[in-house]
């Protein structure tokens, strides 16, 4: 079983405010390890939002016994007080030597005040390249999101919309004990809208491998 837990720090669009979030996890794998079970919940410390989730991840291995691919299936809860929100997910997840690239399929559905709802699928694709430097493990990654297409479904309006969010940046594990990590992770995203600007985010955590 792992335990996680981090805090980390996020600027808010539009003003750059600064909101401190508590995020914690457990998961457990199970006799084989080729599947895993999560559960995980984040609180913005201002008490504005809160969001939980869980999640099944299913390793897919070849005829030799190495690992193919992994199937996440999740979903998340979020909600400040006034809108609600559900995040179904499908995660594809594959290695290519050190190279881990993926996609992920999310069918959002808001719950907006006033009885609203709307669906806005989304889809992010990504790459990330561990580098293994005697403790420390630095993962720069990337990640392009796009929201090609939305509706209300209480007036059936549509959106569409071409553009793009990426995210970048490092994630950074230090293996303290044969089962205890200190991560360090730093985040910017960028987007192609008009207006768009910079937000950054950083966040510190630990893992608990019992």
């Amino acid at each position: 079983m792992i335990f996680s837990a981090d805090l980390s720090v996020a600027e808010q669009a539009p003003n750059r405010k600064l909101v401190p979030t508590m995020n914690m996890g457990v998961s457990k794998s199970s006799m084989t390890g080729l599947s895993n079970f999560g559960a995980n919940a984040s609180v913005f410390l201002d008490f504005s939002k809160i969001a939980v989730g869980g999640s099944y991840t299913k390793s897919q291995m070849n005829s030799r016994g190495q690992l193919e691919a992994m199937h996440n299936f999740g979903t998340t809860y979020f909600t400040d007080f006034s809108n609600h929100m559900i995040f179904p997910a499908y995660t594809y997840i594959q290695p290519i030597d050190k190279l881990i690239t993926g996609y992920n399929i999310s069918a959002n559905t808001a719950f907006i005040q006033g009885g609203s709802i709307s669906l806005s699928p989304s889809i992010i694709s990504f790459a990330m390249y561990p580098i293994t430097v005697g403790r420390k493990t630095v993962t720069p990654d990337l990640f392009m999101i796009a929201a090609p297409w939305g509706i209300s479904l209480k007036d059936g309006y549509q959106t569409r919309s071409r553009d793009l969010t990426f995210l970048t940046g490092f994630a950074t594990d230090f293996k303290i004990t044969r089962k205890f990590k200190l991560n360090v992770n730093f985040k910017v995203m960028l987007g192609t809208a008009d207006g768009s600007i910079p937000i950054r985010s950083f966040m510190i955590g630990s893992k608990l491998n019992l």
